[in-house]
């Protein structure tokens, strides 16, 4: 799937590994015109991976590949973002992967969908949950 290894290197130019090379809110838009054109096709190749069947579930890297684009489609997708995510059939087939479920009672959470919920920090528990782990 050649597809996929774009979303590893712009997530590696996105969020390095070290603090001090930037981040995605170091970018300054203003000073690149084709800058929203270039963020509706980085959109538009999240949905390709988002929505495409091509998985299969000897995948090693699925799991590290559905961060990457939820993290980047959250980023660039300020409308409704877990929504699209949580209806898109790689969201759906992770549930079958005993990687991404994890019981609660006498029911299942899937696990990707708590990590896109955390990565949209739409909630303030988010925030505060990601400075006590830090501390």
């Amino acid at each position: 799937m050649g597809s996929r290894q774009w979303i590893s290197r712009l997530s590696e130019t996105f969020y390095p590994s070290w603090f001090r090379l930037g981040s995605m809110a170091n970018f300054d838009l203003g000073s690149i015109p084709e800058a929203p054109k270039a963020f509706d096709v980085l959109k538009q190749w999240c949905l390709i991976l988002l929505y495409s069947n091509g998985y299969r579930l000897n995948d090693t890297r699925l799991l590290t590949t559905v961060h990457q684009v939820f993290n980047l489609y959250i980023q660039l997708e300020k409308q409704q973002p877990l929504g699209l995510i949580s209806v898109a059939p790689l969201t759906k087939y992770c549930f079958n992967l005993p990687a991404s479920r994890r019981k609660i009672g006498n029911s299942y959470s899937l696990v990707i969908l708590e990590l896109a919920h955390c990565l949209s920090v739409i909630d303030i528990e988010c925030v505060s949950r990601g400075i006590f782990f830090i501390k």
